[in-house]
């Protein structure tokens, strides 16, 4: 599983997301795909397997 170092500019979007989700606040659900299809063309399939779970079913 490749993880994103630190400085990686999605590793910071996705963080601040996954605090907006974990504090109950509304997330577009458009916002969560992108993120979670720029984390799959990085690699970190995992990442963005756990993001696309906070889509709407």
């Amino acid at each position: 599983m490749p993880v994103l170092p630190d400085h990686h500019p999605l590793t910071a979007e996705l963080n601040i997301l996954m605090k907006q989700i974990d504090a109950g606040t509304y997330v577009h659900p458009m916002e969560i795909w992108e993120l979670a299809q720029a984390l799959r063309e990085e690699g970190a399939e995992t990442w963005a397997d756990i993001l696309a779970e906070h889509l709407p079913k």
